[in-house]
């Protein structure tokens, strides 16, 4: 590895210059597990191709909404537990993923804000993997993938004011993003955090409804706290 492969600081193209302390703490979350509600596929209206790729007809599963549920408490119990607040969730639209943040906004009570940007894809191909996506079609996911990273990962945000979103705590102005969304934006947001090649995706393992936990202060700099942790579901519980 390169000596400067970590060397830019302005990596998010975020660089201010004030002096407050501040972090931006972005916990992404995996959707429950989830099955095809087949009851819903006429194949006269619906081919099997449609039906698998059109994620109205995913929908968690019983053990999905438990792992849901116990995701909730954990991120309520360790944000209370480091005095956080102020907390913003989102989830892309995908049904799964909609559920899930819905199940664990009963902790919270936050509005919920949806955005397709957040959808699963396949940005690029995997190194060391022996199967492709379509070209084009990895283009148009890399540029999507690309532009939620843009918009989600990155340091504390400042207006034009100079004021710093959060809510201050022991001298330091925390704010807290919640991003329920999908396995591969998940392993992909990772890398674009660490500065690591994208290619190295898919190696991740990040389980249903697991958490990944990255803090980003006011200088730029980056950690990654823990990646697609679930060690407080019970391990029968646990799905990838």
């Amino acid at each position: 590895m390169p000596a400067n492969q970590f060397a830019n600081r302005n990596w998010d193209g975020r660089q201010q210059n004030n002096s407050k302390n501040a972090v931006h703490h972005i916990f992404l979350v995996r959707h429950g597990q989830y099955d095809m509600d087949e009851s819903k596929y006429t194949p006269s209206s619906l081919t099997e191709e449609d039906f698998i790729l059109n994620d109205e007809f995913c929908i968690l599963t019983d053990l999905g909404k438990e792992q849901a549920g116990y995701t909730g408490k954990y991120l309520k119990a360790i944000l209370e537990k480091e005095g956080l607040s102020g907390y913003r969730l989102y989830s892309s639209d995908s049904t799964r993923a909609v559920e899930t943040a819905q199940i664990i906004n009963h902790n919270f009570n936050v509005k919920h804000y949806k955005d397709s940007i957040l959808r699963e894809g396949f940005p690029c191909h995997r190194e060391p993997f022996p199967i492709k996506p379509n070209p084009e079609e990895a283009f148009d996911e890399s540029v999507r993938f690309l532009a939620c990273a843009r918009k989600f990962i990155h340091r504390p945000e400042v207006d034009q004011a100079g004021r710093i979103r959060g809510v201050e705590n022991d001298g330091i102005t925390h704010s807290v993003d919640i991003l329920v969304c999908h396995g591969n934006m998940i392993r992909f947001l990772a890398a674009y955090a660490l500065q690591i090649s994208f290619e190295g995706w898919l190696n991740f393992f990040v389980g249903h409804g697991s958490v990944t936990r990255i803090s980003i202060d006011s200088e730029g700099k980056v950690d990654l706290k823990f990646l697609g942790s679930t060690g407080f579901m019970p391990v029968e519980k646990v799905t990838g």
